[in-house]
């Protein structure tokens, strides 16, 4: 895609624009990093939530264990 874009320019004579030619490596850095910054940024942000359900899921399954056995 940059080689390409680089050839048109020189092609016609005029001069290389950078800005269009940094997307592709910015998509690139985005897929790249995408588990750190997207999925550590979710994982962030519902660990409240995650660990609140699995303290109920915890107490309720104790419940249900103790009732078993009183039955």
């Amino acid at each position: 895609y940059v080689a390409a874009k680089v050839w048109q320019s020189l092609a016609r004579a005029e001069p290389i624009d950078v800005y269009p030619l940094l997307r592709p490596f910015a998509l690139g850095l985005c897929i790249m990093f995408f588990p750190t910054f997207v999925l550590g940024t979710i994982n962030t942000v519902l660990s409240p939530v995650v660990k609140g359900c699995n303290q109920l899921m915890e107490t309720q399954t104790f419940d249900m264990n103790e009732y078993r056995a009183q039955k």
